[in-house]
């Protein structure tokens, strides 16, 4: 490959037969057929997963209201570790989600896993619309604190985008928390990006920190992307919905863990929230 390259390159030929050549030259190679065939099944694979999921979805929630909807994986690392080149979305139900102080018996799940997040509530079905941050803050009336508990049912692995997709994105439960009203003004939308989310133990210990970029740039980011992932399975938002932003830190397993404390400074107007969560059995 690299000495036709080299011949192209040093007698200037036109180069759609450059083209040509790479084409077939990569046809010829079955290392790289392979793989394509590969990537190609798997991309159908990720396709049929999201089928699979949104019937599920479909099924409990004629038992269980659907309340909302989650983004996960936003960060392009954590898309790596399922095989994955965009976030996910997941279904939140009336079940999934409780209110700080909340004490959660984790002893019966050894993978349930907590993170620090954001929730954002709807107030407008205008809100399918929006194109731009500026015009998705136009439509949510609360921000919120929040701490996921995903089951971590779906080990990462380069292949396992589809069955991560199946679990509904790990949902399992949240526990909401402070809540302050939400405004479109520039000050607000860009307070969003530059405040402090940090999580601390039972004894004070700072467990993580983050910026609200850290999520795509800006959590509102996260919206419209799930507006867009929603309009593929011609689904919409409604008032009252509530939005799972994404993650300000990793997954990390319960286990020994016996309290946690998520504190959100730096918004507008000096606002803070925060949400707690008691593991105690």
């Amino acid at each position: 490959m690299l000495e036709a390259l080299r011949f192209f390159c040093r007698h200037q030929l036109h180069l759609p037969l450059l083209c040509v050549l790479l084409l077939l030259t990569a046809c010829s190679n079955p290392a790289l057929v392979h793989r394509a065939e590969t990537d190609r099944a798997y991309q159908q694979s990720v396709l049929a997963a999201k089928a699979v999921q949104w019937q599920m979805i479909d099924r409990r929630a004629e038992v269980t209201p659907i309340v909302g909807y989650k983004v996960a994986l936003a960060g392009s690392a954590a898309q790596n570790m399922f095989g994955l080149s965009s976030p996910v979305v997941g279904a939140l139900f009336s079940d999934t989600v409780l209110a700080s102080p909340q004490r959660i018996d984790h002893t019966q799940f050894q993978r349930l896993a907590f993170e620090a997040d954001l929730l954002a509530v709807v107030n407008s079905a205008e809100i399918n619309e929006a194109s731009s941050i500026e015009s998705v803050a136009e439509h949510i009336s609360h921000i919120m604190a929040f701490v996921e508990l995903p089951l971590l049912s779906v080990a990462p692995h380069p292949y396992a985008g589809p069955d991560f997709i199946k679990s509904n994105a790990a949902v399992k439960w949240g526990v909401s928390g402070t809540k302050i009203t939400a405004t479109a003004d520039q000050v607000f939308i860009d307070s969003l990006a530059t405040m402090t989310v940090k999580s601390f133990n039972a004894q004070g210990t700072l467990l993580s920190s983050n910026r609200g970029g850290v999520i795509m740039g800006h959590p509102y980011q996260a919206i419209l992307f799930l507006l867009q992932e929603l309009k593929a399975q011609s689904r919409s938002l409604k008032a009252g919905d509530i939005i799972s932003l994404g993650s300000f830190s990793k997954p990390t397993l319960v286990g020994e863990m016996k309290q946690l404390t998520v504190i959100y400074r730096g918004l507008k107007d000096d606002a803070e929230m925060r949400v707690e969560v008691d593991f105690t059995p």
